[in-house]
């Protein structure tokens, strides 16, 4: 039906001129090999994103998960990711409920994640 059709659209593209193929050597060391060494995944994941561009979504609550919006190759993606720099990246209730809410947002609007 024309109805399901609309759930289906795609979301928009927008031109970006970073390489889908490129290459960020900062990664080798950006993440430490000691699991025990904490690091910022927001540096992590800007590095891999377009432009380096991230909208966080509830940046000040349950700190130890980051739920985001980014673009890969000009396409909206749902991002979620443990942050080390706090709690460990531990889950607790908080995170895992943030981080549901991330994904049944970006599920309802086919955003993948």
């Amino acid at each position: 039906s024309a109805a399901s059709d609309v759930y289906k659209r795609q979301v928009p593209v927008r031109q970006c001129d970073d390489s889908p193929v490129r290459a960020e050597p900062s990664l080798d060391t950006l993440v430490p090999l000691d699991s025990n060494v904490p690091y910022d995944m927001h540096e992590v994941l800007s590095k891999v994103v377009d432009d380096g561009e991230l909208f966080e979504m509830q940046p000040k609550f349950a700190k130890n998960i980051i739920t985001a919006f980014a673009r890969l190759n000009g396409r909206t993606v749902a991002l979620i990711a443990n942050q080390p720099t706090e709690l460990a990246g531990c889950l607790d209730i908080d995170a895992s409920v943030k981080a549901a809410r991330h994904v049944r947002f970006a599920d309802a609007f086919n955003i993948p994640i």
